[in-house]
């Protein structure tokens, strides 16, 4: 087992210090910690930041998970990712229903955001963007694919997204898509056990262009009950009053 371990350790740690290995080493090994030097970092196996850290991470490539700690883990992990999109999906709704309380709700209060044409306090660009957004007939914003790192009460989280944008008609009588894809780059943190919150997001832009709306299709708009409205009379603020 020992030399199996030192093998994955060879082909794997291009980028990573001895005592990063060696933890990783033990780790795969079960090694007693105390057959290594006295100034090698004592590392407590158990504790559920040394399991989110890359070290515990690289090392369960090679062992499944087995023990009920580490499911324990694992499910804590899940539970933290969710509540993490849930966060990012908050922020989309809230843009899209001109909800700037549902956007800082994603949002620590001294969060910072970097939005291209904003960059400043998060709660400050929630009610800076409200005042563009609501020149717009309308919006959706797309999440996509999502990679979230867990360290610690902070987790590093990538999303692609995809916006559309309905600008009304101007002087030429045509209104126009403007859609644009890109990332949410963003740090998440956990203050005393409370929620998932952003404390920095930068948005990266990828692309984006502008479309005339040659049919705005009104007449399949007429056969909907229910339109899209970018206020609190949306249907989903109604809809437990409508279902009873």
């Amino acid at each position: 087992m020992m030399v199996l371990g030192w093998s994955y350790m060879n082909s794997t740690s291009v980028h990573r210090s001895f005592w990063e290995q060696a933890s990783i080493l033990m780790t795969l090994n079960h090694y007693p910690q105390h057959h290594f030097p006295h100034d090698c970092p004592r590392f407590d196996f158990t504790s559920l930041e040394y399991r989110r850290s890359r070290s515990w991470r690289l090392a369960m490539t090679a062992n499944q998970l087995g023990t009920n700690s580490d499911r324990e883990v694992a499910i804590d992990d899940l539970l933290t990712k969710q509540e993490i999109r849930d966060a990012l999906m908050r922020y989309s709704r809230g843009i899209d229903l001109l909800d700037s309380d549902l956007v800082k709700s994603a949002y620590h209060p001294d969060a910072y955001d970097d939005h291209g044409t904003f960059k400043g306090n998060a709660y400050e660009f929630a009610d800076h963007v409200m005042m563009g957004l609501s020149n717009l007939e309308c919006t959706e914003h797309f999440l996509g694919n999502s990679h979230i790192e867990i360290e610690g009460d902070r987790a590093y989280s990538e999303t692609y997204h995809v916006a559309y944008h309905r600008i009304p008609a101007g002087e030429d009588g045509v209104s126009k898509d403007f859609t644009w894809g890109g990332r949410y780059v963003d740090v998440f943190e956990r203050r005393d056990g409370g929620p998932w919150l952003i404390l920095h997001r930068t948005v990266v832009h990828s692309w984006s262009r502008i479309d005339p709306v040659l049919d705005s299709n009104a007449a399949m708009k007429a056969n909907f009950t229910q339109v899209g409205r970018g206020d609190r009379s949306d249907l989903i603020y109604r809809l437990r009053e409508v279902v009873g």
